[in-house]
């Protein structure tokens, strides 16, 4: 699995994990597997997590491993 920042980013937001899967529209269970790296996101995941943060996707993820 890759690396990722989501929980830290998601943090230092002091967001809860709903609200970061309502902003990013993708289910709660999703965005827990992927801040556990149960699951590689797909580019359309990465895509809306970056944009619900408004940052770049490779300030979220580690690009080098996809």
């Amino acid at each position: 699995m890759g690396t990722n920042k989501v929980l830290e980013i998601r943090g230092d937001k002091k967001w809860s994990a709903e609200q970061l899967a309502r902003i990013a529209r993708l289910s709660r269970s999703t965005i827990s597997r992927i801040e556990n790296d149960q699951v590689d996101p797909t580019r359309t995941q990465m895509i809306k997590i970056a944009r619900a943060f408004k940052m770049p996707v490779y300030e979220v993820f580690d690009l080098e491993n996809i």
